[in-house]
């Protein structure tokens, strides 16, 4: 080996550390990595993703509209005594599922 290294003008160190990285990753350079299945899997990926974005923005209109109504339904309560059942009754319409 070493004189493999002296004709091409490499320091056997190099030669085996780079054996050393090619027995421990070699394998990945031989699996077969096919395009479309990457790029499909990319297309899923934002298809999911704007999906979440729907169902996100969708939720937060939702959650706005009902508590709009809540408060229309309730009106102001800050600094008024309320009748302890129906506190606590708003208070369950106020904990998130």
């Amino acid at each position: 080996m070493s004189d493999d290294c002296d004709s091409h003008g490499l320091k056997p160190s190099l030669f085996y550390r780079w054996q050393k990285a090619f027995f421990e990753n070699g394998a990945a350079a031989f699996e077969k990595t096919d395009r479309r299945t990457a790029q499909a899997q990319q297309r899923r990926t934002a298809e999911l993703e704007a999906r979440l974005k729907k169902k996100d923005k969708v939720i937060a209109e939702i959650m706005e509209d009902l508590i709009n109504e809540k408060k229309k339904t309730w009106g102001a309560l800050s600094g008024v005594w309320v009748q302890p059942d129906l506190r606590d009754r708003i208070r369950l319409l106020s904990i998130p599922p």
